[in-house]
């Protein structure tokens, strides 16, 4: 029997042209749809399709971050010389940790699913002995790289050798992924700390950073509270960082029981794919952080997860005392499974927009919402707003990610050509342009590119030009769509986007009312029914009273939103004087 050769990424060159097994979507680009098209092929079924597996996964995926990071703790304080906390390590590397873990196991299990699904004697791939994996700067090239092609290609080999499948070496230009460059607004590494030290030491009562406050907001709280409340400057620097020092990186090790075992794996890899801000370049991280004015309240919404300088400064000045506050910096209906509570473990005080699911939350008004269209556009668009993101999964989370995305595509997709059908109705699409799954170009193959709303098209601009708004994820374009009163729909994968059980009624509640879909049909028939009727429909006493419900139970809509905020601030602000005297 002739060989099947395995397809791990969408790079050409490990390819053939019969009996191919692409072992995800991710293989095959839509742009590059005439190439694999004409190829004979079969594609893996994903293993996270199954929300179940979900559910088991993300419990056995904290036990394996929670134990690693424990070893990490140990490892970290003794190359460093430093003696910080669990929490302190927690606040600094574990963003990356815990997205480090979810990203192997899921390209871990993909294998697993290709061998309970083919023999191993009739498997083969091409193997790249040449590239050459260098490690990131920090946790937002970390995330690059888990999206990039030439990291996965190496990732995939090591596992399918681990499996004893067999391969051809092959030979192509050397490659090297920390070309990937950083976000502009995330690169974190001093060339040179020496101005910094000279900057006075005033310890500050509260320090707020990237927390999504809109600026005429920012203002008044600052005149309010009468202080200044930022100090961006200290944490928004242009930085370089160091070379790796593969020498160095070899000597350290996690030790694990089991080598053949997924953790054995994960451990082997720590320290070869550890970002530098956590090895090569943490002492002068460390450094700059200790000059960094203290403050005794942080406050941020998005920081603690890519701010490697914010992040360490956090962790030093909670070890001294001080109190980190974190608020959400999205959301609507939360999803069951994310980042394994990681905001709830490394705060004092966690805020959340409605109501809470988990124990030590506490509700304030969205710090990111800001807009309602007081006049509905009645003859304006009937717009739909779409998510996308990478090509491949990095996180065991209730979202469309990886392969996921085309799934829910394809259900947007049915949904958006019923309405075509109606020559009358006026729809333009909201795609999201930042994805890798190139949901945008499909978009535009299928209905033209005179409905698509462009990259830079405002939330707030489709809130003025819409008089229907549609979204295909319970996130954070859904709570602007319902928080600004134009009239908006839900209409998504259900099993893709389970969502924290608090929301189970509000959900049949929106269901009944016809508010929230999970068929694409049932959804096109309520909008041609309604196209005439919409703001009649939206105004209507029973979808008022559910519409409130939604409010209380999702975005915490109150008018006196800058009291609200001044009001915790001040209370934690005279808790610490309290603590201190």
């Amino acid at each position: 029997m002739k060989k099947k050769l395995i397809i791990s990424t969408p790079i050409k060159e490990t390819w053939g042209d019969k009996e191919l097994i692409f072992l995800g979507e991710w293989c095959k680009k839509f742009s590059e749809s005439d190439i694999w098209n004409n190829k004979d092929f079969e594609t893996l079924t994903y293993h996270w399709q199954n929300p179940r597996k979900i559910d088991k996964d993300n419990l056995y995926l904290e036990g394996v971050y929670e134990k690693l990071l424990e070893s990490l703790v140990i490892n970290l304080n003794a190359i460093h010389k430093v003696n910080l906390s669990l929490r302190a390590w927690r606040i600094i590397i574990g963003p990356w940790l815990l997205t480090f873990v979810s990203t192997l196991w899921d390209r871990w299990e993909v294998v697993n699913t290709l061998i309970n699904t083919y023999p191993l004697e009739n498997l083969y791939f091409k193997r790249n002995k040449n590239y050459q994996i260098n490690p990131p700067n920090d946790y937002e090239q970390s995330l690059r790289q888990f999206g990039d092609d030439y990291w996965n290609e190496v990732i995939f080999s090591k596992l399918l050798v681990k499996k004893n499948i067999s391969y051809e070496d092959i030979s192509l230009d050397n490659v090297k992924t920390n070309k990937l460059k950083s976000n502009k607004n995330n690169t974190r590494l001093l060339e040179s700390v020496s101005y910094f030290f000279q900057r006075p030491k005033t310890r500050r009562k509260l320090t707020i950073f990237h927390a999504y406050f809109p600026k005429s907001f920012m203002f008044l709280l600052n005149l309010k509270l009468k202080m200044r409340v930022r100090m961006d400057s200290y944490f928004n620097l242009n930085l370089i960082y160091s070379n790796t020092n593969s020498d160095h990186r070899s000597k350290h090790k996690i030790n694990s029981l089991d080598d053949d075992s997924f953790e054995g794996f994960v451990s082997s890899q720590l320290f070869n794919y550890i970002p530098k801000a956590y090895l090569e370049d943490f002492k002068k991280i460390y450094a700059y952080a200790l000059s960094i004015p203290r403050s005794e309240l942080i406050h941020t919404a998005n920081a603690h997860f890519g701010n490697e300088i914010f992040k360490t400064w956090a962790a030093l000045n909670c070890e001294k005392g001080s109190k980190l506050i974190i608020s959400s910096h999205g959301g609507a209906i939360y999803p069951k499974y994310s980042v394994f509570d990681h905001q709830e473990k490394i705060s004092d005080e966690r805020i959340i927009w409605g109501m809470p699911w988990l124990k030590g939350q506490r509700t304030l008004p969205p710090n990111k919402l800001s807009f309602k269209i007081k006049n509905i556009n009645q003859f304006g668009f009937i717009s739909f707003i779409d998510n996308d993101s990478m090509r491949y999964s990095y996180r065991c989370m209730s979202a469309s990610q990886g392969p996921l995305v085309k799934k829910s595509f394809s259900k947007s997709k049915k949904f958006l050509e019923l309405l075509a059908e109606k020559s009358d109705l006026n729809i333009r699409i909201k795609p999201k342009y930042s994805g890798d799954n190139e949901t945008a170009l499909m978009y535009e193959k299928i209905f033209g590119k005179e409905v698509l709303l462009g990259p830079k098209t405002q939330m707030k601009d489709i809130a003025k030009n819409s008089k229907l708004i549609i979204c295909s994820y319970p996130q954070t374009a859904y709570a602007e769509a319902m928080y600004s009163g134009v009239p908006t729909l839900l209409v998504y994968d259900q099993e893709i986007w389970s969502t924290q059980s608090i929301y189970n009624d509000l959900i049949i509640e929106m269901t009944k009312h016809k508010m929230i879909f999970s068929d694409p049909l049932a959804a096109a028939e309520h909008v041609i029914n309604l196209n005439e009727n919409i703001t009649l429909w939206w105004h209507s006493d029973e979808i008022i009273k559910v519409r409130e419900k939604f409010n209380e139970m999702c975005i915490t809509f109150q008018s006196k939103k800058l009291d609200n905020w001044l009001s915790f601030f001040n209370e934690q602000i005279s808790f610490i004087a309290d603590k201190k005297s």
